[in-house]
């Protein structure tokens, strides 16, 4: 795939996202935080599950040579260690959070070489396995 690619999927990306989140906004607490037998419960859990792993990732892409930007950008971000861990405590928290994360996903791909997709990325995922060796 063409680097130039990736900054056009991470813009539908963000526009999806907006959507999703401005739905949401609709939503009652109860609607929102209703057990919906989903794997992560409900549409805000599952939300949250998402911004999550985006963030392991964005924490993963980031130790890639040339993405220091991206490394410096994700330091006032957490750095989730579960793929439920709670990363906002309120559907405002997490629609600001949201926004920020992919400002960091619109900021990666413009760095796209393709020197850097023929990169090996090395990480440990959160069950403690070793990838990319």
């Amino acid at each position: 795939m063409q680097p130039s690619l990736y900054a056009l999927l991470a813009d539908y990306n963000r526009s999806m996202n907006l959507r999703l989140y401005e739905a949401a906004a609709k939503l009652s607490l109860d609607e929102l935080t209703k057990d919906r037998g989903a794997f992560f419960g409900s549409l805000f859990n599952t939300m949250n599950h998402i911004a999550v792993a985006d963030l392991l990732w964005l924490h993963r892409f980031a130790t890639l040579p040339g993405l220091s930007t991206v490394r410096e950008a994700l330091s006032s971000f957490p750095k989730p260690t579960s793929l439920r861990e709670p990363i906002a405590a309120s559907l405002a928290e997490l629609t600001t959070l949201r926004a920020r994360i992919d400002a960091v996903v619109v900021q990666l791909t413009s760095l796209v070489t393709e020197e850097l997709l023929a990169s090996t990325l090395r990480y440990t995922n959160t069950a403690g396995q070793h990838h990319g060796k």
